[in-house]
Parts: C-alpha cells; sequence; structure tokens
C-alpha cells in the first residue's frame, strides 16, 4: 500500500469520533502522513480493543493491476493467523454482496457464521462486518467477530473507526477522475475528492476546535475557520474579505504580542511554503492566550507543493498546568536541599540560643545583659527563618486555628501604614466583610501577604514616582476566598513571569533581595491548600492573586498548641539524685544540655557517640537518657529498638532531641514509640520542663502525662 497523502485531513482532526478516543488517535494518524498500512495495522488493534473482541480484521481494496482485497487480521492471545486469511478476493460470493452493501453493519449471528463459510470467520460466534466506503464508493471491508454469542457490541465505536479507515482509504485514491488530471487538483480538491464536496470540507473545519487557514501554494487564502477568528477576536466575516496572506497579517498582528517579531515569523513561513513548522506564539487580544501553530505543505500525488496549511491550537490551560507541575516539581527538589541545610543549621542555633539564655540568668551587667539579649534575639530570628524553610521545603501542616483574612490583612498593612506614608504611596482596600474564615496559621499568612506588599512597594519605588497599591478580598466561588494585591509599578516583563516564583530568582539589585520571598509564599500557600497567580504587562504593574479554601460554616475552631508549662525554674536549693545520660553528637548541643541540667542540680553525664551511649545506658546506673534522634551510624532510633529488645526500663525513661520535627518520617516514628522530645533549637525553659515531667512519670511508673510533643511558650518573658 502507497504512503498516505493526507496534509488535509488535519481539518477534520476534532470531527469524525470526536467523543472515540479510539478514531481520535487513528486521524492524527491520518493527519501526520503515516503510510497506509500502518493506519490499517492501527484500526485493526483499535477494532479489536472498542469491540472486545476475540478477532479483527481490515482490508482495503488493493490499487494496481490486480483487483484484490489486501488487509490485516489479529486475535487475542497472538494466535497464527493463516496468511490466506490476509488476500481475498472481492468478487468471492461471500464478499461481493458486503462489499456492494449500502448499509452500515451487518451483524451475523450463529448459523450465519457458519452458513457464510469464510476463513476468517472459523470459530466464532457472532461477527460484525463493517463495509467501508467513501463518496458512496466502496473501498473494502472491517470484521469484528466474538466465539461467544452473548457478547455485547457496541456499533456506534466500531463504526466511528471504519468511517476514518474510509476517509485514509479516500486519500490514498491514486486514479483521476474523469473530469480532470490529478496533477491539476489544487489542495481544496484533494480535500474535496476525500469528502465528496467542498461544503462538507468547510462544515469539518468549521466544527474543529483549532483554528484553521487553508493557502493555495501562491498564498491566497481558500478557507478560515470560526475558530481561528474566536481565538483573535474577529468576526469570521470581518476576514472572510482576506484573500491573501498579506491581507490576513496586517488585518490580524495587532493581536498578538511583539507584532513585529511576529509578522516576521508569518512572513518566513509564507515565502517557504514547502516546509514543515512548528512554534508557539501568545495572542493578547482579546484574551492573553498561548497558541501551538502547525504549519505543514500540501502536496499532490507527485509530492509537489499545492498549498500550505496552518492549524492554531488553544494550548492556554495546558501550559498553565505545566507551569504549576513544574514549579512543584522545583520545590520538591529545593525542599531535599532547604532540609539538609535547615538541620544542619538547628545544631548551632541550638547552642547559640541556649548559652545566650544561661549568660542572661548569671548576674551580668545591664550592657552584658542587653548584648546577650540581642545575640538570643537574632538567633530566634535565625530559627524562625529556618522554619519557614523547613515549611517551605515539607508538606509540613503548622499550627493552625480558624482566622479571618480581613484581619490578618489590615494587621499586615499596619505594619507597613509609616513607610507607605513617607513614600508616598497611597493604599485602597475594598474587602468583604461576609467572606468567609480560612483554617491556617495566623503568622504564616501573615508572611505571605507582607512579602507582598513589600513587592509592591519595592517595585512603585524602582518605577521612581508616587503609585498605589490596591488591596481586596471577594470569595470567587463556594468554598474559596480570594486576596489580590496589585501595584501601579512597573510591571513585570514577559521573559521574567515563567521564572518569578523560582528560589533564589529576583531581579532585585544585590543585597536587596534572596529570591526566596515568593518561593517560600508559594511553598505555604500550597500547604495550606492554595494557590498564588501573577498577572502583569510591562508599563502597567503587578496584580498577585491568592486563593484559599474556605472553612466550612460549622467547622470547629482548631486547638493550637498553647504553652504547657510557664513556671520560671530557679536554681533548686537542694542538689538533685537522678542521674541522666546525654547521647548527642553535637559537642556544642551536649555542652549545653549538660549546662542546664548541670544548672538544676542533676549529675550529667556527656556521650558522643550512639553505640557508646547504648554501652554505658546498659551498665550504668542512669535515671534518665537525653538522646539526638539523628546521629551517624548507630541513631536514637536505633538505641530505642535495642533498649526494647533487651527490655531495659530506660526504654520509658528516654527524651529525643531533634532539628527534624517535620520530616513524616520523623514524625511518624515519635509518635508511635510514644517517647517525648523537643525541637531544635529549643528554650532552655523547655529542656528543663520535659526533663522534669520525664522524671516524674518514670518514677510513677507510668507514661509521660500530657502532650508527648511538650512546648513551652518561647520569648524573653520568661528568660530570667
Amino acid at each position: 500500500m502507497a504512503p498516505i497523502k493526507a496534509n488535509t485531513l488535519r481539518c477534520a482532526s476534532r470531527t469524525l469520533g470526536a467523543d472515540n478516543s479510539a478514531a481520535a488517535r487513528l486521524l492524527r494518524l491520518a493527519a501526520k502522513g503515516e503510510p497506509l498500512t500502518q493506519i490499517v495495522e492501527a484500526a485493526t488493534r483499535e477494532l479489536l480493543a472498542a469491540g472486545i473482541a476475540d478477532r479483527a480484521g481490515v482490508w482495503l481494496l488493493a490499487q494496481g493491476q490486480r483487483r484484490e482485497l489486501q488487509g490485516v487480521v489479529l486475535e487475542v492471545g497472538n494466535g497464527q493467523i493463516p496468511e490466506r486469511w490476509l488476500r481475498l478476493d472481492p468478487n468471492a460470493p461471500a464478499l461481493t454482496g458486503l462489499m456492494g452493501s449500502t448499509v452500515d453493519e451487518i451483524l451475523l449471528r450463529g448459523p450465519d457464521c457458519e452458513q457464510m463459510r469464510f476463513g476468517p470467520l472459523a470459530g466464532a460466534a457472532k461477527a460484525l462486518w463493517l463495509p467501508i466506503h467513501a463518496a458512496h464508493k466502496p473501498l473494502g471491508l472491517a470484521l469484528v467477530a466474538w466465539r461467544d454469542e452473548a457478547a455485547a457490541v457496541d456499533t456506534s465505536a466500531v463504526r466511528a473507526i471504519a468511517d476514518i479507515l474510509g476517509f485514509a482509504a479516500a486519500c490514498n485514491v491514486e486514479e483521476p477522475e474523469a473530469s480532470g488530471s490529478f496533477d491539476d487538483l489544487s489542495a481544496m480538491d484533494v480535500m474535496a475528492r476525500a469528502l465528496n464536496s467542498e461544503a462538507e470540507i468547510v462544515g469539518l473545519a468549521n466544527s474543529s476546535d483549532d483554528g484553521i487557514i487553508l493557502y493555495d501554494v501562491k498564498g491566497g487564502i481558500r478557507l478560515i475557520n470560526d475558530r481561528f477568528a474566536q481565538l483573535i477576536g474577529f468576526a469570521r466575516q470581518t476576514l472572510s474579505v482576506c484573500k491573501t496572506w498579506h491581507n490576513l497579517a496586517h488585518t490580524v498582528a495587532e493581536h498578538f504580542r511583539d507584532s513585529a517579531a511576529f509578522m516576521q515569523r508569518w512572513r518566513e513561513l509564507a515565502n517557504r511554503p514547502g516546509d514543515a513548522s512548528w512554534d508557539e506564539i501568545e495572542i493578547t487580544t482579546p484574551e492573553q492566550r498561548k497558541v501551538e501553530r502547525f504549519v505543514r505543505p500540501v502536496r499532490d500525488r507527485h509530492g509537489v507543493v499545492v498549498g500550505r496549511l496552518e492549524i492554531y491550537r488553544d494550548v492556554t490551560m495546558q501550559r498553565s498546568a505545566q507551569s504549576k507541575l513544574i514549579q512543584t516539581d522545583k520545590m520538591a527538589g529545593l525542599g531535599q536541599l532547604v532540609s539538609g541545610i535547615a538541620h544542619e543549621l538547628n545544631n548551632p542555633l541550638t547552642g547559640i540560643m541556649g548559652f545566650a539564655q544561661l549568660l542572661l540568668g548569671r548576674g551580668l551587667t545591664q550592657a552584658q545583659a542587653a548584648d546577650a539579649r540581642l545575640i538570643y534575639e537574632e538567633a530566634e530570628r535565625a530559627a524562625r527563618i529556618v522554619k519557614n524553610l523547613l515549611l517551605f521545603a515539607r508538606d509540613a501542616r503548622p499550627e493552625r486555628d480558624l482566622v479571618q483574612l480581613n484581619e490578618i490583612i489590615e494587621k499586615t498593612l499596619a505594619l507597613r501604614n509609616y513607610e507607605l506614608r513617607i513614600e508616598n504611596i497611597s493604599l485602597t482596600m475594598d474587602l468583604d466583610s461576609s467572606l468567609p474564615p480560612v483554617i491556617a496559621n495566623p503568622a504564616q499568612l501573615q508572611q505571605v501577604f507582607l512579602n507582598l506588599v513589600v513587592n509592591a512597594e519595592q517595585a512603585i519605588r524602582h518605577g521612581g514616582r508616587e503609585g498605589n497599591i490596591y488591596v481586596r478580598t471577594w470569595q470567587p466561588s463556594r468554598g474559596r476566598v480570594a486576596l489580590e494585591i496589585a501595584d501601579t509599578g512597573p510591571g513585570i516583563s514577559a521573559d521574567v513571569m515563567p521564572r518569578i516564583f523560582d528560589p533564589f530568582f529576583t531581579t532585585k539589585p544585590a543585597g536587596l533581595g534572596t529570591g526566596l520571598g515568593l518561593s517560600i509564599a508559594f511553598g505555604i500557600l500550597k500547604a495550606h491548600g492554595g494557590e498564588i497567580s501573577v498577572d502583569s504587562t510591562l508599563g502597567h504593574g503587578a496584580a498577585f492573586r491568592v486563593e484559599l479554601p474556605a472553612a466550612e460554616c460549622d467547622a470547629p475552631a482548631a486547638v493550637p498548641l498553647r504553652m504547657r508549662n510557664e513556671k520560671i525554674f530557679r536554681l533548686p536549693s537542694i542538689p538533685r539524685t537522678e542521674r541522666i545520660l546525654v547521647v548527642e553528637d553535637e559537642p556544642t548541643v551536649a555542652r549545653l544540655i549538660a549546662d542546664v541540667l548541670g544548672e538544676e542540680g542533676y549529675p550529667v553525664e556527656i556521650v558522643l557517640d550512639g553505640e557508646e551511649g547504648l554501652r554505658r545506658a546498659l551498665k550504668g546506673n542512669f535515671d534518665l537518657i537525653v538522646c539526638d534522634l539523628k546521629m551517624p551510624v548507630f541513631d536514637g532510633r536505633a538505641l530505642h529498638r535495642e533498649l526494647v529488645a533487651k527490655g531495659s526500663p530506660l526504654q520509658h525513661r528516654l527524651v529525643f532531641v531533634t532539628g527534624d520535627t517535620l520530616a513524616p518520617r520523623t514524625m511518624e516514628f515519635l509518635e508511635t514509640c510514644g517517647v517525648p522530645y523537643l525541637g531544635k533549637p529549643f528554650l532552655v525553659e523547655e529542656l528543663k520542663a520535659v526533663v522534669e515531667a520525664a522524671l516524674e512519670s518514670a518514677s510513677n511508673k507510668g507514661p509521660i502525662a500530657g502532650d508527648h510533643r511538650l512546648k513551652v511558650k518561647k520569648g524573653l518573658s520568661e528568660i530570667r
């Protein structure tokens, strides 16, 4: 069988079989110009699958001196197909009636199949014959057969496949009509031969979801479908007066981004009608769209170019989904990096914060106390940044409550009120008072909103003029709330937009931005089940839109983790007798824990290795073990496992310390084993509280009372 000459079938790519995936797949093969033999093989497989059949076959009339049906037969289980089944005589009595039938489907059952005495029906209890024709001309036969007479038949699905085969076969016909030479046929005439009339071609083109333009070899326009006119915001009647590429280009060019570059590229395509190409363009009017353009030459049977076909496919939603997927992948990849860095930072931060607290309790002078307090505050600030990085990197759920979005926005804007005034930036708020609450971490949402407001301020200042910031909230749909922060700054260029949420990407001068603000905001909102997007045109400002799921009206307020113990611990009047073993591979953190507990009067022993810690625990006389969860070679999990295996009572006298409390694997282990833990960096008061609670619980020979995740309110007010 000769290669199919069916470039023009692209016009029908979303018509026949539009609701049938099998037919659509065959249309795409035909539109790509695949050989007819390949299309027949694919159609036979699709018939077998669509009919849930035991056997399927397709035969087409061969072109040439010898008149015969050539085809493909497939059987479930890849059984051997006799060679004689692949070449049939169309004049055989069994086939003559089928070939000449004007009926779309012919169903045979039991005795009828046997009576036909036809090889491909061997063993079949039921068979469906599908005459293949185009323009009322018989071109072949298709068969779907079942061994079980009770098998269900979906004739619409298999009939659609047969129709596509008719189109493909019609495009492969080589004999010219008596009315003229095939060589003289134009691109439109080739399509008319396949579909019987030009009216059918126009109907098919107008029913397509893609924009279609068909030119002759000189650039004259033969067809513009309704979808192309709709994509660029014109009535088709307006475009129908365009008779050449040049007329059309000057009519629609201003509707595309960068009109000059678009015209240049289009001119190149028009000057090389024999080239096939693909590119992606952007329409800005009447609405912003991303469009794929496919350009293919239309050739006659001798390969001579007789026209050009352009197909415009709207991929706006597809590109948006791909962009979100890529952004998610970037966040996941960066998350692994950030997680490791944050964990390592937590160890030195624990030491800095802890020793600063110890210094504040040791009778320093006023100046020394101020310095120590500054060290502590900066370390605590760094700890918050690390925690935010971990929340951004991990799909972790921070402490949340029912909150009102408007209240968080008002508090956030109050923080910037002074800066906005001195920069002559006006602020306009339009907050929906009927907005439902959301379940969220208010501190994190405030961080997101503050970042967006500060970015808007900086954008306006960068523009070198006074400006406005507009903030509004509304409910775009049931179950969703939205916030928009827009500015009158210089806007964002098209080449920057795809990277706006990338980690460490910034357009700000060195020292003014880290490139983490928007990426962290992206991660926070994703963890809350929300999303963030940006809309901007260079020179016309930018608008960031945040959407979050609304809480159900009857949703109970989430109980935030409160301070479990606000007692201010002071040095005891008498020494403690309980011996404590500290197993921690970070010397600074181990020294801090020992100093804090030593000041409380506990005898403390330090071990910097997990295996050595286990050996000491089993041989020594300890009342409690404070152990780091993550250590090289032999970690806290292994130590706990060995204590349980050996039946040691110390399995119930254990406190874990970890800098990775957001990792799902870590939290699963801690919840399962029931051991209390402290998250690094921790306050001195937290350490004292959890140790005292653990010793008290152990002395009562019961589980440690209260929440295993013992929390103590952090703040300088509790440091004495």
